[in-house]
């Protein structure tokens, strides 16, 4: 698969304007390095650089190709992520009256 040579300067200003554009990552990265410091901060990208090498190792992988051709392990992607998040938010729910320390 080849690149089209014409349609390569629209592609460059778009992945310019996306880089530029500050996304949830770096909204997440900077409330965090406003309400724990540099080490926060730091610690914050770290985390968003693992959640999307996950996603650049699927890509790597194939996991595309396995999703088309085996639809049923995209259902277990969908209930494994629900489970997370009913997780997620049971715990949120439990420690909402604690005190954060």
């Amino acid at each position: 698969m080849f690149v089209d040579p014409a349609s390569l300067p629209a592609f460059t200003v778009a992945v310019l304007v996306i880089l530029i554009a500050p996304g949830p990552d770096m909204m997440f990265m900077i409330g965090t390095g406003l309400n724990a410091g540099r080490r926060g901060a730091i610690v914050a990208a770290f985390g968003v650089t693992a959640g999307v090498s996950v996603y650049v190792i699927g890509s790597a992988l194939g996991l595309a190709t396995l999703v088309e051709r085996v639809p049923e392990v995209l259902d277990a992607i969908r209930v494994l992520g629900a489970v997370y998040l009913a997780y997620l938010g049971v715990a949120t729910w439990r420690s909402a009256g604690s005190v954060a320390g």
